[in-house]
């Protein structure tokens, strides 16, 4: 990862960091809740998952469960509002 440095007369350095090895990839924690992945020696954040991956998801276990049980339910998604 790239660090910019701007000095008082408005150079921009860049200085090369230390790649990191998967052993460093596992130790760290950045102290948030930010997911990284590990592309080619960098931390690089992950993009978090829509709503839409999240609801699919959540939606397909609760029909499972519900076959699991035999009831002659339906697990529907519904439409999302923002007020």
């Amino acid at each position: 990862m790239a660090n910019y440095r701007e000095f008082s007369n408005h150079i921009m350095v860049q200085t090369k960091s230390k790649l990191l090895t998967f052993a460093d990839y596992l130790a760290y924690d950045g102290g948030n809740d930010v997911r990284c992945e590990l592309v080619q020696g960098q931390l690089t954040p992950m993009t978090p998952s829509a709503w839409s991956h999240i609801s699919s998801f959540f939606r397909r276990c609760v029909r499972a469960e519900i076959n699991r049980l035999g009831h002659l339910w339906d697990a529907i998604q519904g439409a999302r509002s923002i007020r």
